[in-house]
């Protein structure tokens, strides 16, 4: 649910992502870098889109109820990216 998600994004101050919410389909079409959370794996993948900003989406699988959802969005600063592709945590889609 979009408004949901508007919401949580207000309340961890991450204002700047919401320009993108109208677009969050075409974001999660079309990542630079994807990946695996390690301390939730198997329940959550990263998607990063390589925007003005860096702009990292969550998705968590809820198994007891059997849907994904967006659980966060928020920027990644590029230190923190070139860190995560370094470690193998996240995948260029891009060539």
């Amino acid at each position: 649910n979009i408004e949901n998600l508007r919401k949580h994004l207000e309340k961890r101050n991450h204002d700047n992502m919401i320009k993108y919410l109208s677009r969050i389909s075409e974001l999660l079409e079309n990542p630079d870098y994807i990946g695996i959370n390690p301390r939730e794996r198997g329940r959550s993948i990263e998607y990063v889109i390589q925007l003005g900003e860096n702009v990292l989406i969550g998705i968590k699988l809820d198994y007891k109820n059997e849907y994904f959802y967006i659980a966060t969005m928020h920027e990644i600063s590029q230190l923190k990216l070139n860190q995560r592709i370094k470690n193998g945590r996240l995948k260029s889609l891009t060539t």
